[in-house]
């Protein structure tokens, strides 16, 4: 998947200076971009199906899809 990721441009790859196993990610410009219309469109998508619920019912939503540990 990074490697996707960063032939499209969307991320960068850069050693880490003080360990050669580590690859420190980027998010690019355009990944940046394409992360806020990624946001945006699933901001809509959850106004349009959930926008009736009441800030009960959203938050009875949030706590049973919460993870558990």
């Amino acid at each position: 998947m990074v490697d996707r990721l960063e032939r499209r441009e969307l991320l960068s790859r850069a050693a880490d200076r003080n360990d050669r196993r580590v690859a420190r990610l980027s998010l690019t410009a355009e990944g940046a971009a394409l992360g806020g219309q990624i946001r945006a469109a699933f901001s809509e998508a959850v106004a349009e199906r959930w926008g009736s619920l009441d800030a009960a019912d959203v938050g009875a939503i949030a706590r049973l899809a919460a993870p558990r540990g």
